[in-house]
């Protein structure tokens, strides 16, 4: 169940990657970019695995991937201050901030050892 519940946020984040950069460049508004913030860091991770401290053995904090979790709360205060009205780039910044920390906190989250 987590393994498709990862796989289908990932499939989420690439949609509104596609949607927002098509919105950015052709309507030039700034919240499809803040979209696209959202929706890229957990992508850029899954490909290159820029936040080290993600895949480190050290011991379990509260706080799991703090530099992709700070380019998701960054590209989210910037949507939240500069979109409009309620419409579709809301709504997806919402589901790819709802999905990553479904995403982060129980699909990724490692067994206690028996």
């Amino acid at each position: 169940m987590k393994y498709l519940f990862s796989f289908f946020y990932q499939s989420l984040n690439l949609v509104a990657l596609l949607v927002s950069s098509y919105f950015a460049a052709y309507q030039m508004q700034s919240y499809w970019i803040a979209v696209a913030l959202i929706a890229a860091a957990p992508l850029l991770q899954l490909v290159i695995g820029f936040d080290r401290s993600a895949t480190s053995d050290s011991p379990p904090s509260k706080v799991k991937m703090p530099m992709v979790s700070l380019w998701v709360m960054l590209g989210s205060a910037w949507l939240l201050l500069t979109v409009p009205e309620p419409g579709l780039a809301l709504w997806l910044g919402f589901a790819c901030i709802g999905g990553f920390m479904l995403n982060t906190y129980w699909a990724q989250e490692k067994s206690p050892p028996v």
